[in-house]
């Protein structure tokens, strides 16, 4: 008998990597909740193990029947403006989980963001504080998850920078600007700049959370990232995959505090914080954590894979 699977923001880029996971695997039954069908990239309708209930987040209980009936809830879905970050990322998401049957669900699937979190994968303090309202209501949701009755089956994911994209899946906001991007290298491959980031492809993420379904979590919180890279080696993988040579480089590092001035109110809050806390390191893990395979674990390989769609 096929494991039920209720999932939410299917519609956006890393929604359709995990309906290519999942669906290709007929020990799931998937029920999307799509607001508006004509936004997916794929037809979900005419196969047997795919279920599309058409509504909205806003208008949850009208699916309360079919959420009590799920071995499995994945939400995916996200608002990112005011008021209603805090409703779709926070009450919502809260309320989504209170529907789940206890004697029967079995994963609770959170997409949080590693922005949330410090170098040691702990709450941060500072994204309460200085977060745009997208941040700070995944900080809240994140901060209240071990207080609830389902916690032992909740899995956080907190994704680091997502890259993703192709005819078939919607572009990541990172992605879109990969196409124009060798053209802004003319001038970054003679920059240098103190900091460092994570990345992972959004296909990466959907494979994890596959796993997740059928393997119990060695944490409750995972951040899911490749290994660490700093800024520089991030101009020099860029330049690799678009044939570039880095030559002579000026430190902007020493200067960030003009560029903050010069930017005035084009800054916002968090811009400002990440600014003057330039190394977003965490413990992350990738792919092949779980023994999974990967062909996008290095930025050169996923912007290749990019430009080749």
């Amino acid at each position: 008998m096929a494991q039920e699977v209720f999932v939410t923001g299917v519609s956006g880029c890393v929604g359709h990597y995990l309906f290519d996971e999942l669906a290709a695997d007929d020990r799931y039954h998937l029920h999307l909740l799509v607001r508006d069908p004509a936004r997916l990239r794929f037809s979900p309708f005419g196969r047997p193990n795919v279920t599309v209930h058409t509504g909205d987040l806003l208008d949850l209980e009208r699916h309360a029947e079919v959420i009590g009936r799920m071995d499995h809830l994945i939400h995916v879905a996200a608002a990112w403006g005011e008021a209603i970050s805090y409703e779709v990322n926070y009450r919502l998401a809260h309320r989504l989980f209170a529907l789940a049957d206890p004697a029967r669900v079995r994963r609770l699937v959170y997409f949080g963001t590693a922005s949330v979190l410090d170098s040691e994968n702990r709450l941060l303090p500072a994204a309460e504080v200085h977060g745009t309202d997208y941040i700070k209501s995944k900080y809240l949701c994140v901060r209240d998850w071990p207080q609830h009755p389902l916690y032992d089956r909740i899995v956080t994911v907190c994704p680091t920078l997502i890259f993703g994209g192709s005819p078939r899946h919607p572009v990541s906001h990172l992605s879109s600007g990969l196409p124009g991007l060798g053209r802004w290298l003319a001038i970054a491959r003679h920059l240098s700049l103190d900091g460092s980031l994570h990345v992972i492809h959004a296909r990466d993420i959907a494979r994890i959370v596959h796993h997740l379904l059928d393997h119990e979590p060695t944490d409750r919180l995972l951040v899911l990232g490749n290994d660490p890279m700093t800024v520089d080696e991030l101009i020099d993988e860029l330049c690799e995959a678009f044939g570039r040579t880095r030559g002579a480089r000026f430190d902007l590092t020493p200067h960030l505090g003009l560029i903050e001035r010069l930017a005035g109110s084009r800054m916002n809050t968090w811009d400002r914080y990440s600014l003057r806390h330039r190394h977003f390191r965490y413990r992350a893990v990738g792919p092949g954590a779980f023994g999974l395979p990967t062909d996008l674990s290095t930025v050169s390989a996923i912007v290749r894979e990019r430009l080749a769609v």
